[in-house]
């Protein structure tokens, strides 16, 4: 049987925002480094935007799959500010079946509901 390798992530926060930086740079390459075999799967809140360069870094070992469902919105009505993406799910390997945020208002964040396949060999 395949093994899948789970990395629940919350990225650096700074008090400027979800901006560019050495140190987010830093985080993504660090987060790739943890990548096991074929079957990963990246999930968390990463604190970053879907034009950061931080997130790219991820997207050229991985696949982002919240670009692959269109989610832009990862956060509750609690949370006021924009942008509204945080949370992420990036694989390697596996098969994206769906990806789906849940209503949910007990957090500024919503859940994620991800359902795949994987590789068994």
């Amino acid at each position: 049987m395949g093994n899948i390798t789970f990395i629940h992530v919350h990225g650096l926060w700074i008090k400027e925002g979800k901006i560019d930086c050495e140190f987010r740079d830093a985080q993504s390459e660090k987060i790739l480094e943890l990548l096991h075999g074929f079957n990963n799967i990246i999930i968390g809140d990463l604190n970053y935007h879907d034009r950061m360069h931080a997130l790219a870094i991820l997207e050229q070992k991985t696949t982002n799959i919240n670009t692959l469902f269109n989610i832009t919105n990862t956060r509750s009505s609690l949370y006021k500010k924009y942008p509204k993406q945080a949370d992420y799910v990036l694989t390697t390997g596996v098969i994206p079946l769906h990806l789906a945020t849940l209503d949910y208002s007990g957090s500024d964040h919503l859940p994620l509901q991800f359902t795949f396949a994987y590789n068994k060999e």
